[in-house]
């Protein structure tokens, strides 16, 4: 927390006033700004005797005293100047306040000690000698000017904390961004603060170091109170705490008072995830400054608007203008100071990056000030405009891979429906809504009427009996082979342009240069061949391919049929990176295992049932009486065994440990997925939760991933533990 202002407080009177009169005028007037919270370092008040013995005894009191951001001048009556010198000539590297009381009523007169006589007499001279001052008049009949000498004595702290500030400055890679260099000389001596630089290693190797119970511990606090756009991956939310942590105990170790990274894309590359999550938390858990990257002007205009205002100042972008107005963007987070309602994060990966939390909390509108510290012709100088921040047009940055279209609460629901062929009885009185956001696999042997469901699902083919209900939301999209398969040979461009220069997005039509700059193709990546591309630049790649028609619901039929391992895995990213609704058939269960987060079987005799999870979780607990689909067509690469020997050896301590709290563990995560699926299977599931339901399915997903590691990793400790 930032410390009170501390001030030095003089009064001035001259030696012919009555003294009770100069001493209780000044104590009146030290308590206004006591009550205000000033601390302040008060000494007898200085009259002009000729010895100057009272200027001597208050100089003595006040260095003494120790630090104080500002003097303050309190003037009670007519005095000599050099009485006055004599006292704030060892000071003048201060800000100081010349202040002028006013007299007072006394019955049907006025009594004055000629108060402004004295700061009339002082103000032009402070001025010609250099001195920093405000000049403060108290008028006759009127309250003193209290607030404006808070306002100038909280500037003066500023000025004060900035002249010992230090910001941290993670890594060295350069952006080469002109407008955001900076002279650490001309800034230290003007304003105040270091810029420090160190290594980004020494945050990775903190990191290794950081305590697993303290990361624990904040990571189920932060899944609590953050609201999660969807569930993420299991370490998602742990690796922002280790980061933050690590961010931590360099900050408090070298008492950074701001942080920065001074390039975000070398954090990626090394930790392999987006640090945005990591940096909220520097906010909302350290109350740190700090910028996303490589502004070093930019973090000194937040330090001083945290130490003017106590508010730790979002940074934000300019992305366009308007004639009385701007839009203005989040640059990936935001302190929750400024957030209305709860923080609101969203897991997203970023190419070949893994998984991250980005900040995309609604902002709150009002009266707002905008301001950036700037350095032009050798002076540093305060952009400052003040406005009102509301809710801006629905707006997308070209770059950012945009979401399906958008999904109502309900998609396609399927009422009693049976399906036959004169007497072939297909299935019957089946029931199913296909909830937002959830993807569904549709197993069973050959002809059993998988496709003829999905003909069903599109409105293709209608069912023998019962009812089929359709949002109006819904736009469906049928995937082909032709569509998930790339040539290798092809440009970026090429593949997506097909020999045009344009093409059809939906009901739109746009250059396919801009169509590519929404899945995060960089201009020199959209002419690079698809067979130099990174695996992840693949998998938007295929996403942007099978996007192209839009929709919000995809229809697959077989499409791992003849596909690579490579192609069908990029298949699988591209996929479960999609927000909207996916149906596939297939046989392949490793597929249907890493897509899948709902299975609908069919057994080939008229049998049908759906339920929550992937394959496996469905085979471990379908109903008895349901005999579910034989699968056969393995696409999971085999590998030679290689012979191995075997090493004997104890668990270490910290493994004992960990075994010893594993069935706790374990009982927690299965108490969690019994929870959720009861949550699925309530009759008043889509009263209470619709708008939940993406969520707590890729929740339960999440939980029965964490479950799978669990037992797994209880095996291996238990096996350590047998052979010791």
């Amino acid at each position: 927390m930032t410390r009170k202002t501390r001030a030095g407080f003089v009064g001035f009177g001259e030696i012919n006033t009555p003294k009770e009169f100069i001493v209780k005028r000044c104590e009146a007037a030290a308590e206004l700004l006591e009550q205000q919270g000033l601390e302040l370092i008060k000494t007898a008040p200085v009259s002009d005797d000729p010895a100057g013995e009272h200027a001597a005894h208050a100089v003595r009191e006040l260095q003494a005293a120790g630090t104080f951001d500002l003097l303050i001048i309190c003037v009670a009556g007519w005095i000599p100047s050099w009485a006055v010198f004599s006292v704030i000539e060892p000071f003048k590297h201060k800000p100081m306040i010349l202040w002028g009381l006013s007299g007072w009523q006394d019955g049907d007169k006025f009594v004055t000690t000629a108060d402004q006589a004295g700061t009339t007499a002082l103000r032009k001279p402070m001025a010609d000698m250099g001195f920093i001052f405000k000049y403060v008049v108290t008028f006759r009949g009127q309250p003193p000017q209290v607030d404006e000498i808070i306002k100038f004595a909280t500037a003066a702290r500023t000025a004060a904390l900035l002249k010992t500030a230090k910001i941290g400055m993670a890594g060295y890679r350069d952006m080469r961004l002109y407008g955001t260099l900076y002279d650490g000389v001309s800034l230290k001596s003007k304003i105040g603060p270091e810029i420090e630089h160190f290594e980004l290693l020494e945050i990775y190797q903190l990191m290794q170091d950081a305590d697993e119970k303290e990361i624990d511990g904040l990571a189920s606090s932060l899944k609590e109170r953050w609201k999660f756009v969807k569930t993420p991956q299991p370490g998602t939310v742990e690796n922002s705490v280790r980061l933050f942590l690590a961010l931590k105990k360099k900050i408090q170790e070298r008492n950074y008072q701001g942080f920065s990274f001074n390039d975000v894309d070398g954090v990626k590359k090394l930790l392999k995830f987006a640090p945005a999550g990591s940096l909220t938390l520097l906010h909302d858990e350290l109350d740190t400054c700090s910028v996303p990257e490589n502004d070093s002007l930019g973090a000194v205009t937040q330090l001083m608007v945290k130490y003017l205002t106590g508010q730790v100042a979002a940074y934000l972008e300019f992305y366009e203008f308007m004639e009385n107005g701007a839009l203005m963007g989040v640059p990936d987070y935001v302190p929750a100071e400024i957030v209305d309602g709860p923080v609101t994060v969203m897991p997203n990966a970023f190419g070949d990056f893994g998984e991250g939390l980005l900040n995309v909390s609604k902002l709150k509108t009002g009266r707002i000030t905008l301001c950036r510290l700037g350095f032009t012709d050798g002076e540093y100088v305060m952009h400052m405009a003040t406005g009102s921040a509301r809710t801006p047009i629905k707006w997308e940055e070209a770059g950012w891979a945009p979401p399906a279209s958008r999904l109502g609460n309900k998609t396609v629901e399927l009422k009693n429906i049976s399906l036959a062929f004169g007497d072939n009885v297909l299935f019957s009185d089946f029931n199913h809504e296909f909830i937002p956001g959830s993807r569904t696999g549709i197993v069973g042997p050959n002809g059993c009427g998988k496709t003829s469901l999905l003909k069903l699902i599109t409105g293709q083919l209608q069912p023998s009996s019962g009812t089929i209900e359709t949002a109006a939301t819904i736009q469906f999209n049928y995937i082909d082979q032709n569509r998930i398969t790339l040539n290798l040979q092809n440009t970026v461009f090429e593949e997506i342009g097909e020999g045009n220069q344009t093409t059809q997005v939906g009901d739109q039509r746009i250059s396919v240069w801009t169509y590519l700059n929404r899945f995060l193709f960089s201009n020199e990546t959209i002419n690079t061949r698809i067979d130099r591309l990174s695996g992840g630049e693949r998998a938007r790649l295929m996403l942007a391919k099978i996007l192209k028609k839009g929709g919000n619901f995809l229809i697959l039929d077989e499409p791992t049929n003849d596909l690579d391992l490579p192609t069908l895995r990029l298949l699988e990213e591209a996929l479960t990176c999609y927000q909207g609704c996916v149906v596939v058939v297939s046989h392949d269960r490793y597929f249907l295992n890493r897509v899948c987060n709902s299975i609908i079987a069919m057994d080939g005799n008229g049998g049908i049932v759906a339920g929550i999870g992937d394959y496996d979780y469905y085979l471990n607990r379908r109903v008895d009486e349901t005999p579910a689909p034989e699968i056969t067509k393995e696409s999971k690469p085999t590998e030679p065994e290689l012979p191995t020997q075997e090493v004997t050896r104890k668990l270490t301590w910290k493994e004992q440990r960990e075994l010893d709290g594993m069935e706790k563990k374990i009982g927690k995560v299965e108490k969690n997925i019994t929870r959720l699926e009861n949550i699925f299977i309530a009759t008043d599931f889509f009263e209470k939760h619709g708008d939940q339901t993406a969520e707590l399915t890729a929740e339960l997903d999440a939980s029965k991933s964490e479950l799978d590691q669990l037992f797994e990793r209880w095996q291996e400790l238990e096996d350590i533990e047998s052979k010791d």
